[in-house]
Order: structure tokens, then sequence, then C-alpha cells
């Protein structure tokens, strides 16, 4: 968007993206596509969250698999 002089993305839209569920595509585009690098915070918070996210998702998938043995 930057190249074209468009309007960019606000961080904390991404960070509410993933934050609904794509945790581990931000962390992607982080690493892989060195976005947003130079901005502690933004890669600080973006671990937390993908963190959460897996913590939720281990307690939910857990959760199942006690039920499916009853």
């Amino acid at each position: 968007y930057a190249q074209d002089e468009e309007e960019r993305i606000p961080e904390f839209r991404l960070l509410l993206n993933m934050w609904l569920g794509g945790g581990i595509g931000g962390f992607i585009a982080i690493y892989k596509l060195r976005h947003k690098t130079k901005h502690k915070t933004f890669t600080v918070t973006a671990k937390f969250l993908l963190v959460v996210q897996m913590l939720i998702y281990s307690y939910i998938i857990g959760f199942m698999a006690f039920w499916t043995f009853f």
C-alpha cells in the first residue's frame, strides 16, 4: 500500500485479526515476509497472542479428547 500511496492498515486491525484466529498466519508473516519486524511492541504482542491461542486450542482439544473416552 505504501508504494501506491494508499492508506495503510493500522497495527490495531492486524492484531485484532490475529486475536480472532489469525495468530499462526500473522506469526508467519512476521518472520517469512519480515512484516513489521522493526516494531517491537507489535512483534511481542503477536508472539503473546500466538501463545494464548495455542493454549486455548490445546485446552479445547484436550477437553474434547477427554470426553471421547466416556
